[in-house]
């Protein structure tokens, strides 16, 4: 299927669709920590029932249970917080604190993609305070996120092993380098990556390329740049991200 719309429209329409695969996810990684606090529940319950726990120390018993019992309860309550944020259609994506945020919360809760989850080998080395996110232009952090979630999806359907990221701040510049290794990408996405789009210009895209698309949009309209280089069973993509001045910083 091919559609044909406008970069404003197409906006709107994959933040629709970004809401129904973010409650998808949300479902998905409650629905393990639940699983866990119900066994242990049930688990504490039997102990409490046995007479030859009476003799037993409580501590012994139940302290490692009831630990990782809040262990879970902390991360349904992260889940929670993130994909309210996510859902708010109003979502500013200034409202991270950095880069580093922004990319953690990202992989984080990419956890709920199985494949990525279970089957990626992920490699990341990113460099400690990666500069604010309030010294991006206007469209570098939500294309930013919707290009990572763009690459995990074609990790998936590619069945690619390995995902390595390696991000560092230069002068006035922010460096990122995606590598994956085992299966080459697909053409069409190295196609969506390389194409030039103008603001005005009406997108013709194929439907699975539109997370793709949009995102390199965003990037390159905030004066990003993006490089892929392809040998054999490995991809790398290059993301340059410049810098603006800002009041406070230079």
């Amino acid at each position: 299927m091919t559609v044909e719309i406008s970069l404003e429209n197409l906006i709107r329409v994959h933040k629709l669709a970004a809401l129904g695969k973010l409650m998808a996810g949300l479902i998905h990684n409650l629905n393990g920590p639940l699983q866990n606090i119900g066994i242990d529940l049930e688990m504490m319950t039997h102990l409490l029932m046995e007479k030859t726990s009476e003799d037993k120390n409580p501590e012994a018993i139940f302290g490692p249970r009831l630990r990782r019992m809040e262990g879970e309860f902390d991360a349904i309550n992260q889940l929670i917080r993130t994909a309210s944020m996510k859902a708010n259609m109003e979502h500013n994506a200034y409202e991270y604190r950095n880069l580093n945020d922004l990319l953690d919360q990202e992989f984080s809760f990419l956890k709920a993609n199985l494949y990525f989850k279970h089957n990626v080998r992920k490699n990341f080395n990113i460099e400690n305070d990666l500069p604010a996110i309030t010294r991006f232009a206007e469209g570098v952090p939500l294309g930013l996120i919707w290009f990572v979630q763009a690459l995990v999806e074609e990790l998936e359907r590619e069945k690619i092993p390995d995902l390595s990221i390696t991000a560092r701040s230069e002068d006035k510049i922010v460096e990122v380098l995606f590598t994956v290794e085992g299966t080459n990408l697909p053409e069409s996405f190295s196609r969506a990556i390389e194409w030039e789009i103008s603001p005005a210009q009406v997108i013709k895209i194929e439907d699975r390329d539109v997370g793709t698309t949009l995102a390199v949009a965003l990037l390159k309209q905030a004066g990003a740049s993006i490089d892929v280089k392809t040998a054999s069973s490995r991809n790398q993509i290059h993301l340059s991200l410049p810098l603006i001045e800002r009041d406070g910083f230079s």
